[in-house]
């Protein structure tokens, strides 16, 4: 497997309603959060691989390739919260701050 298969891979891991952030996910694998965020943009099956569920270190909304509307449509969908004004991630009250995926 490539590392960016290995990678996509890895999102079917992250639990429905859970984040991980791109810099989770290159220390992870030993690569650069730009590099994710590359792999993540050329994700042709967004819902086998939910890029969706990656955001920003800063807990911001990140790019997605189907628009930020649409991931925040996803996210919201699964429960992760966001302050509207800023697009910022915020404690949603499920026993982990943030809601991040712990890896």
């Amino acid at each position: 497997n490539t590392k960016r298969q290995q990678i996509l891979e890895f999102l079917t891991t992250i639990p429905y309603g859970k984040v991980v952030s791109y810099k989770t996910i290159a220390d992870k694998f030993g690569t650069h959060p730009r590099a994710v965020a590359r792999y993540m943009a050329t994700n042709n099956e967004p819902d086998k691989y939910p890029c969706c569920r990656v955001v920003a270190h800063s807990r911001k909304l990140s790019g997605y390739a189907l628009g930020k509307e649409e991931k925040l449509r996803r996210l919201k969908l699964a429960g992760v919260k966001f302050d509207e004004s800023s697009s910022t991630l915020i404690a949603c009250g499920m026993g982990e701050t943030y809601n991040f995926y712990i890896v």
